[in-house]
């Protein structure tokens, strides 16, 4: 068989292939010494860039390797730890010897429980610095946990309803719908344990929808009154209270610190956005969404920002820069079963949707590599609040008589098992 260079890695060749040749009597042709170029590039590609590491020579380095492979009495616990490593287990006498690797999968897809039920339908669900966790109550209730199963009543106010939580671990803020048409913040400065009033909004603000966490040492409260009071209120680190922003709009719908650029955005229900660089600055109308939508939130996970709405069908639209902004295709039979989302978060690899009403009510929508799917039914009238704690991705509910259940997701986890690769 003529020969075709190269050979190696697979065959080495022949003195056949590659006969000797005598100084003064043969030709050395240029096909010659392509053939050899071809069998040394081959062999240098096989052993790939320095091939003997950190050891003298590649013979010192396998040589070496072959202790890796350690006699041990017992396999310990798999984990990451021993990834890309074997472990030998020593057989008795005319028992052979077990070689076995860790390897890792999939630990499978997370599963939605049922966490707490409350007596009264829940507004938001927030997360403290990862210390513990508060739930807004419609019935002026706060509710505490350090991890997010066990729930404590810490405070019975007299407000209306509570629709958000924000600031920070040790300066932490509730906002309510207060009596007398004037929403109130109530403030702890001891990890959520007690709660105090601390403002009482001007007259006619009287639902307080949203809390920024601390920005810039200071935190904003999103306001809706009547008439047209879509107004953001400053709380300096002095604790002074400010209108810092008068939209001239409905409601304040979502304040957001973005992962993206650092700012602090302001959206309204018929879809002004509002960014405010820093402390000093003015805020900017930033973008105009289409008003014949009431936009509800928006989140954005350090590369793509996602803002939500509806009407009669939801709405979602996209951007990576907060300037230029693209509408995310919902399949029909997503869009005709919502009247639209409420809320959205990015949670792993997956988007996550909170629907409000409509022919299947609140449920949770998942969005991931393009695909939609209904990922928790909750049999309520809206899921409208969602938070990240210690991994675990909470979704707040409320009922249609009242009924607010709290929901979790915890992360598909990565697992480790050994396999037995050698026996001799």
């Amino acid at each position: 068989m003529a020969y075709v260079p190269p050979k190696y890695p697979d065959e080495i060749p022949t003195i056949e292939d590659l006969p000797n040749r005598q100084d003064d009597t043969d030709w050395l042709v240029a096909a010659r010494y392509n053939e050899l170029k071809k069998e040394l590039r081959a062999a240098l590609i096989e052993l790939g860039v320095l091939p003997k590491g950190t050891h003298a020579d590649v013979a010192a380095r396998l040589a070496a390797a072959e202790f890796k492979i350690a006699p041990i009495a017992a396999l310990p616990a798999p984990a990451a730890e021993h990834r890309r490593k074997f472990y030998c287990i020593e057989g008795a006498v005319g028992v052979s010897d077990k070689i076995y690797a860790c390897l890792k999968s999939a630990g499978g897809v997370g599963q939605w429980e049922n966490v707490y039920d409350f007596e009264i339908g829940l507004y938001n669900v927030a997360n403290f610095g990862n210390t513990f966790m508060v739930v807004c109550l419609g019935n002026g209730e706060i509710w505490r946990s350090t991890d997010g199963v066990t729930w404590t009543l810490i405070s019975t106010t007299v407000e209306i309803r509570s629709r958000d939580a924000g600031g920070g671990v040790n300066l932490a803020f509730f906002g309510f719908d207060g009596t007398g048409s004037r929403a109130k913040s109530y403030k702890s400065i001891d990890q959520g344990l007690n709660w105090a009033l601390e403002n009482t909004f001007a007259a006619g603000e009287r639902y307080l929808f949203r809390i920024s966490p601390i920005w810039n040492n200071e935190t904003y409260f999103g306001l809706y009154g009547n008439p047209n009071y879509g107004d953001v209120y400053k709380r300096s680190a002095l604790g002074v209270y400010s209108r810092d922003l008068n939209t001239g709009s409905r409601a304040i719908t979502c304040l957001h610190v973005s992962g993206i650029n650092g700012y602090l955005y302001a959206l309204t229900i018929d879809g002004a956005l509002w960014e405010k660089q820093n402390a000093m600055a003015v805020w900017t109308l930033k973008h105009t969404f289409s008003s014949s939508y009431k936009w509800r939130f928006l989140y954005d996970d350090g590369t793509t920002v996602m803002a939500c709405g509806g009407a009669t069908t939801p709405i979602v639209q996209s951007s990576t820069d907060y300037n230029i902004w693209t509408n995310v295709t919902i399949p029909p039979e997503i869009r005709s079963r919502y009247a639209e989302f409420l809320t959205v978060i990015k949670f792993g690899t997956a988007w996550y949707f909170g629907s409000h009403v409509g022919i299947d009510g609140g449920d949770v929508i998942k969005l991931v590599d393009g695909g939609w799917s209904v990922d928790l039914d909750t049999g309520a009238s809206t899921v409208q609040g969602f938070c990240i704690f210690n991994n675990v991705l909470y979704a707040a509910s409320s009922g249609i008589v009242n009924v607010g259940i709290l929901y979790r997701l915890s992360a598909a986890l990565e697992s480790y098992s050994w396999v037995k690769i050698a026996e001799g």
